[in-house]
């Protein structure tokens, strides 16, 4: 059979299945599945029935329990977490039978058999239901306006949007405090977070150095401190969390190592 490739967008690196490395290992995994059956319909014969089943593009057969155990090197709860994480971000569906499993990637013909050239623009190739066939140029967008009244007449007020911009030191730490958790606890679910949720994490670590003046560096010492203690490593299981006790750590910090100087690593 002639070999395929599968095609990525480079902001895949700004998205947050790339900054997990099992959710990533297991979606590349359906990738290359999907890679090597799905470019046409297949007939699946299950067990003990002479009924086939038509598998579409897109689509592949497997079993959780056993072949993707085996293949991926993963324990069930962990291949489960993931898959039900993927399927909520609306990336593939899972229809789980008794005997086989069927997994679907959403928007298969549209990203891996188009013979255009895409802009990118997604963050993912997957999961998302924008039609770039509509795409025009968009008028820059009007602020809000909020009517008051006042001796009673209206008054219009602007209110303006903030935009929200975070530093690349905001994007790692939150990148490295997750994957010390997973590594402290592989089935924690603490480690899932959808985009609005990973959009507070990077608010909270920005305010960290921000608004309570914390330098990266000791940022990242006290980050990576804490999540190889014994108490505070399942005690400390959120960004908001590492906040809000952010001075006890560092004093415990202090008081454990017998040094007033962190050293950073």
């Amino acid at each position: 059979m002639k070999e395929q490739y599968l095609k990525f967008y480079s902001k895949v690196l700004n998205n947050i299945i790339f900054q997990n490395p099992y959710c990533w290992k297991i979606f590349t995994w359906i990738l290359l599945k999907c890679n090597k059956t799905g470019w046409k319909e297949n007939k699946f014969f299950p067990r003990n029935s002479s009924k086939a089943i038509i598998v579409k593009k897109g689509s592949f057969i497997t079993s959780l329990s056993n072949k993707m155990k085996d293949e991926l090197n993963m324990d069930y709860s962990t291949i489960k977490q993931w898959l039900t994480f993927l399927e909520k971000e609306g990336i593939i569906e899972v229809k789980v039978k008794k005997r086989y499993t069927i997994i679907k990637i959403k928007n298969w013909e549209k990203y891996q058999e188009n013979k255009g050239e895409s802009n990118g623009s997604d963050i993912f190739m997957f999961g998302s239901t924008k039609d770039k066939s509509k795409d025009k140029p968009k008028d820059k967008p009007k602020p809000i306006h909020n009517n008051n009244i006042i001796n009673n007449k209206i008054v219009e007020t602007k209110v303006s949007t903030p935009i929200k911009k975070f530093l690349k030191e905001d994007e790692e730490l939150v990148v490295l405090f997750y994957t010390l958790l997973k590594s402290n606890n592989p089935s924690t679910r603490h480690a899932i977070r959808t985009e609005s949720q990973r959009i507070k994490d990077l608010e909270e670590m920005n305010k960290i150095n921000r608004l309570d003046g914390k330098p990266y560096e000791e940022i990242k010492a006290i980050l990576i401190w804490c999540q190889k203690d014994n108490f505070w490593k399942t005690n400390i299981l959120s960004i908001s969390k590492f906040r809000k006790q952010y001075d006890r750590l560092f004093l415990q910090t202090k008081i454990k190592t017998k040094s007033n100087d962190i050293t950073f690593a």
